[in-house]
C-alpha cells in the first residue's frame, strides 16, 4: 500500500493507493467491518438480506390471509436476544404462537434441522420450516411442526444437535441445548391456508396454558 497527502481545500486528505490483493476499508451494509466488494460472494453476503425478506414475505401473506377473514386482533413481536428459540411471536384473538422459522431453498438437498429445546418451555412453541424459490421468491410448500396452541411443543427427537466447524483435531463438539429433526418429522402443508389453520385454530381450552409462559 502506498501512501500520500492530497490538500483538499483547507484540509488535508490521506489518500491509499490499493496493491491488488488489498482490500477496501469499508463497513458493509451491514455494518459488519471490511469487505472485499470484489471477492464477496453474494450466496454469503446477501445471507443476512435474504433471510430478512423471507421472513417479512412469510408475516405478510399470513397477516393478509387473517386480515381477508376480517380479524383485526393481531399482533406481531420479535426478541430483542437470540435465545429463547423463536424468531416471531404471533397473536391471533388471543391465540399465541413464538415461531421457530427455517427456509431452504427450493430443490435444496437439506434435509435436517437443529432446533433449541428452549422452544418447548414456550407457550405455543412450534417451527415453521419455509421451502423458497430464490428467483422470486414465491414460498412453499410449508413444513409445521408442532401441536394445539394451548400447550407446550413436544420433541421426541434424541438426537443431540453439534457445531457445524470442528475444533483442531477436527472433532465437532455437542450441542446439548438442541435438538436434530428430519423433514419426515414435520407436516407439509401445500398452502398458507392449511398453515393458518394448524397455528390458529385451538382444540384446547385456554386453561390447558395456565402453567405456560
Amino acid at each position: 500500500m502506498n501512501e500520500t497527502d492530497s490538500p483538499r481545500g483547507d484540509k488535508t486528505v490521506r489518500q491509499y493507493q490499493l496493491g491488488p490483493a488489498e482490500m477496501v476499508l469499508d463497513n458493509g451494509p451491514d455494518g459488519r467491518g471490511p469487505v472485499d466488494e470484489k471477492e464477496e460472494a453474494p450466496s454469503s453476503a446477501d445471507s443476512t438480506l435474504r433471510e430478512k425478506i423471507v421472513e417479512h414475505l412469510f408475516i405478510g401473506q399470513l397477516l393478509r390471509l387473517i386480515w381477508s377473514e376480517g380479524i383485526r386482533d393481531i399482533e406481531v413481536l420479535k426478541p430483542e436476544v437470540d435465545r429463547a428459540g423463536y424468531d416471531i411471536v404471533i397473536a391471533v384473538n388471543g391465540v399465541v404462537r413464538h415461531i421457530q422459522l427455517k427456509a431452504t431453498r427450493k430443490g435444496g438437498k437439506r434435509n435436517r434441522v437443529d432446533l433449541s429445546t428452549r422452544l418447548t418451555e414456550r407457550r405455543g412453541g412450534c417451527v415453521v420450516w419455509l421451502v423458497v424459490d430464490e428467483d422470486n421468491f414465491e414460498l412453499g410448500p410449508f413444513y409445521w411442526l408442532g401441536s394445539d396452541p394451548h400447550l407446550p411443543l413436544v420433541l421426541n427427537s434424541t438426537r443431540i444437535g453439534k457445531h457445524t466447524k470442528g475444533n483442531a483435531q477436527g472433532l465437532k463438539a455437542a450441542r446439548p441445548m438442541m435438538r436434530t429433526l428430519s423433514r419426515g418429522e414435520f407436516t407439509r402443508f401445500d398452502s398458507v391456508v392449511e398453515l393458518r389453520a394448524a397455528l390458529f385454530n385451538p382444540s384446547q381450552p385456554p386453561a390447558a396454558a395456565l402453567a405456560l409462559v
